[in-house]
């Protein structure tokens, strides 16, 4: 991945910072911060709390940069909090480096889960098929491995075949999304279609929703990575 030195990043259309760190509970979360001060040792930023906020400190914690047109991301460590009666203001280590990510509205990670793909023909007859997910943004998802839920017969993706989609997705224990979606395109490969779809009609809470999963699954995709980076390492100095 591209990157480039804090100091000489273009950050005068940062619209804002988003913070995922590890609350009481270790349960991966994020948070949507404005930017009091930026400076290259120290960040300053804040946000209305509305509920409690409790998070144990110095701890590492992951920073988007959300500008008009690029985000950046890097790794950074709360320094302190400050409560007032209406806001939250967090010290925050400013980072030597940034990576850029990728230029898009919404970011995609890859991820690899079940969800359901409904797909409503034009008699208005309903099929429910098995699928799994490639990658997902707030934006839409990419699929395969659409299954028949009733006799396990793959998907198939003639033109004008079905009129509406609707996808399940699974993003907890106790959170199910259903979201009208579009069909954007499809690919057909050996193991079946990859199906691409963009969420339609998706309220600003399901969006909301769909970021924040989006991003705490980013941390622990990049939590397991550094733990199997620290096992080979340990391997080859025993």
């Amino acid at each position: 991945m591209d990157s480039v030195n804090f100091s000489r990043a273009d950050l005068s259309r940062l619209q804002c910072i988003k913070m995922a760190y590890t609350d009481l509970d270790e349960m991966s979360r994020e948070i949507k911060t404005e930017v009091k001060y930026l400076g290259d040792k120290y960040i300053t930023v804040f946000f209305k709390c509305e509920e409690d906020f409790n998070i144990n400190y110095p701890q590492q914690v992951y920073l988007r940069f959300i500008c008009d047109g690029t985000v950046y991301a890097a790794d950074s460590a709360l320094l302190g909090i400050k409560r007032t009666n209406t806001y939250v203001f967090l010290t925050l280590e400013s980072p030597k480096e940034l990576v850029i990510r990728q230029n898009r509205r919404y970011y995609r990670i890859k991820l690899d889960r079940v969800c359901i793909l409904l797909a409503t023909n034009n008699e208005d007859h309903c099929e429910a098929y098995m699928s799994r997910t490639i990658d997902i943004s707030a934006g839409g998802v990419l699929l395969y491995k659409m299954e028949s839920m009733y006799d396990n017969s793959p998907i198939t993706m003639e033109p004008n075949n079905y009129k509406c989609y609707n996808i399940v997705l699974i993003l907890g224990l106790n959170t199910i999304l259903k979201l009208s979606a579009r069909y954007v395109r499809h690919e057909q490969t050996e193991k079946g279609y990859k199906c691409a779809f963009e969420f339609m009609d998706v309220s600003e809470k399901e969006r909301d929703m769909l970021c924040k999963f989006v991003a705490q699954e980013e941390v622990e995709q990049l939590k397991l990575q550094k733990k199997i980076q620290e096992q080979k390492i340990n391997e080859r100095q025993h």
